[in-house]
């Protein structure tokens, strides 16, 4: 975990909250999808605590579990304001199959830090957590 903190310091540059460049976002929280549509927390969440790094101008992501580096396409799809989230769009096929995750940081809130949501279509999983 040391090693990819160490990674993210190097590939992007760490600002005082929200940068002009990038978020650095903990997941708080792992959830699915249940067979009654319902959301459930996981028994044991595997990525609670991991972070991940956001570009804010490409949308590439370094980090479990939304690393979009392999993905055929990355786009944000709203940069930002203190009105709208910043939301990225992922889409890879890595399988022939398609999966898409979506990623939108509220960047309307007051103060440095952010919440975010976070939906991986593939595994049905939603994670939640906040950004810097």
């Amino acid at each position: 975990m040391r090693t990819i903190h160490f990674v993210l310091l190097l590939l992007l540059p760490i600002a005082s909250g929200a940068g002009p460049f990038e978020y650095v976002c903990t997941i708080k929280q792992e959830l699915s999808v249940a067979s009654d549509g319902s959301l459930k927390p996981y028994k044991n969440p595997i990525e609670v605590g991991n972070t991940f790094a956001i570009d804010r101008k490409t949308g590439k992501i370094i980090g479990k579990p939304f690393n979009n580096s392999t993905a055929g396409e990355v786009k944000v799809l709203n940069g930002g304001s203190t009105k709208h989230s910043f939301e990225v769009l992922s889409v890879s096929s890595p399988t022939g199959k398609v999966t898409t995750d979506l990623i939108a940081v509220h960047e309307y809130m007051k103060g440095q830090e952010k919440t975010f949501i976070g939906v991986e279509s593939g595994t049905g999983t939603v994670y939640s957590g906040t950004c810097k």
